[in-house]
């Protein structure tokens, strides 16, 4: 993320802006400034209706074949994101999908559940496989091999289509979120390691995935008594511990302002010593 800010500041500083409700930094294009606007969704179709895919376009549309015909889901409620989305792939491009809907993404979770069961033709990560994913994302998260190795290894939403790598991210519709822009103030308290009990990971796979944390013991920063969830926007963080694991995590402290009353949460992902380890996991496979 340092390299996107620091490539935005060299050649579109206006692109960058202190948003008021999140209270940092963020990157926003105007309006008037937008070209194109590409909806997953559409690239799909698009694909799905191509003559003459080249073969990343090929395995993209299987793939999501695959997954619409074993979860239910239309195809309305599928997309393809990345590099393919846009044109700019290249033969051995992975895969990004996203599902739109809650009930969607719970559908489409549990029939990965079962193909990565079967192992063919969706399979997780082979150790070396696992390693080159390590390596790419360490520089961003730091966490020794073996912990990441662990956690990665019972992820869904992740793995091998057939000779490709692909990610699914799940977000819920619009008109699930129940909230608009400004309904939420944020504000930075500092950096925090905590220790807690997960006591409810049922969002742990969405985008904002989402961890419900109760026992919360401070460990390092500033002392919160009301810390009582744990959020990211980064697709790493997901599927990261499981209900009923004790974790040990470290990142932003923010309160967070709601019409309803406040309340303290830990955003993970913004720097790379964010971390989430789930010790419970960890002990079972000593």
């Amino acid at each position: 993320m340092g390299e996107r800010y620091s490539l935005l500041r060299q050649r579109y500083p206006s692109f960058l802006i202190h948003d008021s409700v999140l209270n940092m930094e963020v990157p926003q294009v105007p309006r008037g400034e937008i070209a194109v606007y590409y909806r997953p969704v559409d690239a799909l179709a698009r694909l799905i209706g191509e003559a003459k895919p080249d073969e990343a376009e090929k395995r993209a549309v299987d793939f999501a074949s695959l997954i619409r015909d074993c979860s239910g889901v239309s195809a309305s409620n599928l997309g393809v994101s990345g590099s393919i989305k846009i044109g700019l792939h290249t033969p051995s491009s992975d895969i990004d999908l996203i599902v739109y809907g809650r009930n969607e993404s719970t559908l489409v979770r549990e029939a990965m559940k079962h193909l990565l069961s079967e192992g063919n033709p969706v399979r997780h990560h082979h150790p070396d496989e696992l390693e080159r994913l390590y390596h790419f994302r360490v520089a961003d998260t730091k966490m020794p091999y073996d912990q990441f190795a662990q956690h990665e290894a019972r992820k869904t939403f992740q793995g091998i289509y057939r000779d490709r790598e692909f990610f699914i991210r799940y977000l819920p519709n619009s008109s699930e979120i129940g909230e608009a822009y400004g309904d939420i103030q944020y504000h930075t308290e500092g950096y925090v390691k905590i220790k807690a009990l997960v006591s409810d990971a049922s969002e742990s796979f969405y985008t904002p995935c989402r961890y419900r944390l109760t026992q919360v013991e401070v460990l390092d920063g500033p002392v919160a008594s009301d810390i009582v969830e744990a959020v990211s926007f980064r697709g790493r963080f997901c599927e990261q511990a499981e209900t009923g694991e004790t974790v040990v995590l470290q990142g932003k402290l923010e309160w967070v302002i709601t019409a309803a009353g406040s309340h303290r949460w830990v955003l993970l992902g913004g720097t790379p010593s964010d971390s989430m380890i789930s010790l419970s996991l960890l002990n079972t496979q000593k």
